[in-house]
């Protein structure tokens, strides 16, 4: 075995290879990602239903948060004060949205086309509740996009925002949106999800 001959595409198949594997391991972190962003917006609108027509407080979202925690030990996500990032995703993006117009109406005044609920399940948890509790409403679908366009790690969009606020309105004057590569989406999703789905 060890005198067999390499062939002469076998380096070109082994590019491919890594390369398709490093594209699936990528598409599985978006697909995870975007799983828990759904569950986690439909948590939270569970919760402001149940407030508005049954009237629960504080307590019953800590006891929540208390009995999902040890039910799921792995999971970071399931904090009091994360419920109640999940229920604040739910009331400010009903239909996980970051943008209230109707997408139609905001394409026709930017000629940008519209990401809205998929940007949202682009973006890791974290991304959202910088948005939810950072940005101004009007900030949010331009921060977004931008996040997933350029890769850019929670620390990053923290900081481009407090140097570069923008708007709905502003899109069409700077984005240039083009898919970050695989490796890029995969490092942004990373580090959010090893602690959100393995508890690391």
């Amino acid at each position: 075995m060890a005198n067999e001959m390499i062939p002469g595409d076998y380096l070109a198949w082994l590019e491919s290879v890594k390369s398709r594997i490093q594209s699936a391991r990528s598409r599985a972190a978006l697909a995870v990602n975007a799983e828990l962003i759904e569950l986690y917006h439909s948590i939270g609108s569970d919760i402001l239903e149940r407030q508005t027509r049954h009237g629960w407080g504080s307590k019953v979202i800590a006891r929540a948060a208390a009995d999902l925690k040890a039910a799921f030990p792995d999971m970071k996500w399931f904090s009091t004060r994360n419920l109640h990032y999940m229920r604040l995703f739910a009331e400010q993006c009903p239909d996980m949205r970051f943008v209230q117009q109707p997408a139609a109406q905001v394409e026709q005044e930017t000629h940008v086309p519209q990401f809205g609920q998929q940007a949202a399940a682009q973006l890791p948890c974290f991304h959202i509740v910088t948005l939810l509790t950072q940005a101004e409403p009007t900030e949010r679908e331009w921060y977004a996009v931008h996040a997933i366009a350029g890769g850019w790690s929670r620390q990053t969009l923290q900081k481009k925002h407090g140097s570069e606020p923008r708007s709905t309105s502003a899109l069409s004057a700077s984005l240039r949106f083009v898919l970050p590569s695989a490796a890029k989406r995969e490092q942004a999703i990373k580090a959010n999800l090893k602690g959100l789905v393995y508890g690391g």
